[in-house]
Parts: C-alpha cells; structure tokens; sequence
C-alpha cells in the first residue's frame, strides 16, 4: 500500500471487463468502452518492462507481465491500470484516431483490469506523479480524447491519484498549446493536485490548458497550495469544472495569480465547487477576450481569517476590454471575505444578458467587504442575500439582516438551519430554470413554499445513491 494523505476511501463504480458505465449529474448515462486492458506498476516494483497484461514482473522485456513505470507510449482504445506507487512525470502524446479514447484509471480491488498476479496492496493507496503533459500528438495533430481517473477520492481525502511537485516554477497538469490545434476531450476526475514548495514570484500553476480546443472536464479533484494559479485557460470552449475544492494560491504585483484565469472562452460551467482562501484579482477572473455563455452556480466562496485577500469577490471580468455574453451567477454562497477590496461581482467591459440571482453574500468580523456590484445595461441582480443589509446600488428585491442562518458557521457548515423570516434567505429566491433545480448536496429544489438563496436548499438530504446499471445491452 502507498497512501499519500487522507485515507477515506470513496466507493468506485462498477465495472465489467472492457466496459465501464458511470452516471454524471443529471446529465445521465456516458458509456466508456475499450479494448485491452494494461497492468503498470512503477519502476522500482519491476525494473524490467513486460507487456501489461499481468501483475506479476516480466522475466524478459516484452514478455508476460506488467509495464515498468508509466509507458513513454500508449495505444489508443486501451485501459491502462497504475498500482499504488511512485512514478515519474506522466506523459501522453500519441496521434489522434477518430474517437479512439486512451483510459488511465486508478487500480482497485474492485476494478483493476488484468487478474494474474493482482495484489489488494497495490490497489489501496494512491498513484504519485510528479505532474502530467497530455498532448494531442507530437505531430501537431488536432485531438486529445484522452480520460485519467484516480476513481477514489472527493472533498480533501482519499485520491486515487496524485500528482506534485517541489518545483516552484512548475505547472502540474498541462495541455500545451503548440500540441493541441483544434483538439480536446479531456477528463480528468478523482485526483489532488499540490506543489510543496514556493518563493515568491513563482509561476507554477495546477491545470493549464491554453489557445485552443473544446470539450475539457475537471470533477472531483482536490487543486491545493498553488504557486499562481489553480487553472489557467485561454481560447477554450465547452469547459466544465465541478464538485472540486480548489484551495490556497498565492500573486504578486509579478505573478497575479488567481483561482481560475480565463482569457476568453465560451460555454464554461463552474458548478458544486468548493473555493476556499484564493486570492489576486478575483476567484474566478475572466480577464480579458470575449466570451459566452458563462455559468456559475451551487459554489461556495470562503476566506479564512488567514486568508491573503481577494481584490473583487468570487467573479470579476476585470478589464474594461473584456466582452461576455451571457453570464448566469446562481445560488452561491460566498463567506467572510475580509482582505481585500470588495466582496462582489465585478463586470467592467461591454457585458450583456448576465443575470446575477439567488446568491448569499455573509460576513461576521469588523472589517467585511461590501459585496457591491458594478451595475449596468445588460445585467441584472435580484433575489439575492447580503449579511447587515449593506447598500447594493439600488438592487431591487435583495433581502439581508445581521443573522446567522448557518448550520455551523464556526464549522463551516454553511448549509441553511431552517430559521425563517421575511429577510430569510428561506424561500426568498427566484424560480430558475429547471437546470439549476438541484443544490450543491443534490438536494431538489424549492423543498419549501419557494426556492432557497444560497448554494445550499434547506430540507432532505441529497440523493447519492447511484443509479442501477442498465441491463439487456449487447456490445459488438
């Protein structure tokens, strides 16, 4: 066994040989289907290389056994399974086959592809990488289409796979640009990110991925203690970050780092995150280009009282050249931002059909910020909660008062307690659209007489139970 920090273990789906089904959101079925399966075990477990398909070490290189150390090269349509253990930076650039997926899953118990030689030992701790590079192909080619799931993990604990390093300067999951053309598809899911060292006016970042390509997912990943940024994006479309907890970044008047930078980009969803003492220009800050479709919502915003600060708030398109077109900032929560210059969506440049709703701005010390906004033609702010009722430019239909509606503020329990009132964030949201109906636990909403405000419904607790995988399918 290797176990690198938590060691809570979260269930893993379930599996049939070459065929994985696994249920995300409310978006409902996505179907994985390969064609071998890869045993890879590190360096120093077997030192002679076989051809993955058993646990045992190969005798001969070539022969039967597993991959010594994280192969320099894949073949597309395989599943390849890491043991426990520590590996060298994790590299992947092989050309683009139509839609042909490459897998790199996390070994279990319960999943690990290949059963001569499985060991439980090596499937119940973590797979360390000093970082990744995932790159369409070291021809230039467009495409990607490449899926890595540590496949245990949620919260802070209990990642499948890590990746880290002592490089300051280094980012640890990168999708290069001069790779990428017009490519994408990449996943990324159940795995912690962190660099263990820093000086100041370091640049490394957690995930890059700039100038070009479509269809990027990042869910359930633990992005912690991060030089600069925790995601920097350029030129992107189709990029979704969910049910992460991005945690602890660091700027200088050099680096000016943030949560997430974004230089343009369209169809973006930050959904059920967690983003806890990020600072720089904004937690997520859309810094410049021209953008679409943004969508924000069931996130919580916090900031300890060792946070460093944040310059405006939880989203900010900063600079007045920026262009956005259709932003939906829904049921947030953001808490006790102290450091800084306000608390607050900030939307300088030519903005338009950006619609700010059902948001709970909270507070308890003697130096909060307002959580004012920039207000302006082509936005609109209703039905949102505001610790002390302070001014909001004139914001129509707010509600706020000095009380703590918190399960266990001091715990960070920011769930509601179910205290009501006429300036309770209890049934005092706007109705939305049916995509925004469920809250970051997955509870549906209204549960009371009307919708909730905050990233939290008050009521029962959400359904986690997975669905029952289909039956009476046939694969040719």
């Amino acid at each position: 066994m290797v176990w690198f920090s938590g060691s809570v273990p979260r269930l893993p789906p379930t599996f049939m040989k070459h065929q994985l089904f696994f249920f995300v959101g409310v978006f409902g079925l996505a179907e994985r289907f390969w064609a071998a399966d890869i045993s890879v075990r590190p360096a120093t477990d077997c030192p002679i290389d076989g051809d993955g398909s058993s646990w045992l070490c190969a005798m001969s290189s070539g022969g039967p056994g597993a991959r010594s150390g994280f192969p320099a090269s894949l073949s597309r349509d395989n599943a390849y399974w890491l043991a426990d253990g520590v590996y060298n930076r994790m590299h992947i650039a092989e050309d683009v086959s139509g839609a042909k997926w490459i897998y790199v899953k996390k070994a279990t118990e319960s999943a690990h592809g290949p059963s001569e030689g499985w060991v439980s030992a090596m499937g119940d701790g973590q797979a360390l990488f000093g970082g990744a590079d995932v790159r369409a192909s070291d021809h230039g080619f467009d495409g990607g289409y490449v899926e890595i799931d540590g496949v245990t993990g949620s919260g802070t604990s209990g990642y499948g796979l890590v990746f880290t390093t002592t490089d300051p300067q280094a980012d640890l999951f990168t999708v290069p640009y001069y790779y990428m053309g017009n490519g994408g598809h990449v996943i990324l899911k159940h795995a912690e990110l962190y660099n263990q060292s820093y000086v100041l006016d370091s640049a490394g970042g957690g995930i890059y991925v700039v100038e070009g390509g479509s269809d990027f997912t990042f869910q359930n990943l633990y992005v912690h203690d991060i030089p600069c940024n925790n995601f920097t994006f350029s030129g992107l479309s189709n990029v979704r970050i969910e049910n992460c907890v991005i945690k602890r970044n660091h700027s200088t008047a050099v680096t000016h780092g943030q949560g997430v930078q974004a230089v343009g980009g369209t169809n973006y969803t930050f959904r059920g995150n967690w983003f806890e003492d990020i600072t720089g220009t904004a937690v997520i800050a859309f810094l410049d280009g021209i953008g679409s479709n943004w969508q924000v919502y069931n996130n919580v915003f916090y900031q300890s009282p060792t946070g460093a600060g944040i310059a405006h708030g939880p989203f900010s398109t900063n600079y007045t050249g920026s262009k956005l077109d259709g932003l939906k900032f829904y049921s947030n929560t953001t808490v006790n931002f102290w450091n800084g210059i306000a608390s607050r969506v900030y939307l300088p440049g030519t903005i338009s059909n950006a619609e700010i709703k059902n948001n709970l701005w909270y507070c308890s010390g003697p130096t909060c910020l307002y959580a004012w906004h920039t207000t302006g033609p082509g936005m609109t702010f209703s039905n949102n909660w505001y610790s002390n009722d302070v001014p909001h430019n004139d914001e129509p239909n707010h509600f706020g008062d000095a009380k703590n509606y918190f399960v266990d503020y001091a715990n960070r329990d920011f769930r509601l307690n179910g205290l009501s009132g006429a300036q309770s964030p209890l049934d005092n949201g706007a109705v939305l659209d049916s995509l925004y109906s469920r809250d970051k636990d997955g509870v549906s909403r209204p549960q009371g007489s009307a919708w909730d405000i905050g990233a939290y419904e008050y009521g029962q607790t959400g359904d986690t139970t997975p669905p029952s995988p289909p039956t009476g399918l046939m694969v040719n």
